[in-house]
């Protein structure tokens, strides 16, 4: 399993390392994209690289993705075309990208889920 964190600067600090944190110790590779591969910020100083952009993502290569809240999400919906485009490619969207944690998974990925839950 693979997850993509999308991301940029005033992110929700808990909402990206938190998730982050958890994959990785399960063994879950994880990337982190934003508006251009280097350091995002959070609103509370944790830091974090991101080593893609938006537009160089590859969804078919994920099966998890996670949109941190805070103001990222707005600066991604304003100032990323390529953002609105891959989550337009997930299969299961939980969230509304406005502001709190995102959950979405990615076409691949959906025979894992249950629809009747």
């Amino acid at each position: 399993m693979r997850a993509l964190i999308i991301s940029a600067d005033n992110f929700e600090d808990s909402e990206l390392r938190v998730p982050y944190d958890r994959l990785t110790n399960e063994g879950i590779e994880v990337d982190i994209a934003s508006l251009a591969p280097g350091i995002i910020r959070g609103k509370h100083g944790y830091c974090s690289e991101a080593m893609l952009s938006v537009g160089e993502v590859d969804p078919a290569a994920y099966d998890l993705l996670i949109l941190p809240g805070g103001k990222a999400p707005a600066v991604l919906r304003t100032c990323s075309k390529s953002f609105q485009q891959q989550c337009k490619k997930c299969e299961h969207y939980h969230g509304s990208a406005g502001g709190e944690l995102s959950l979405a998974i990615f076409p691949q990925s959906a025979a894992f889920l249950d629809p009747g839950e």
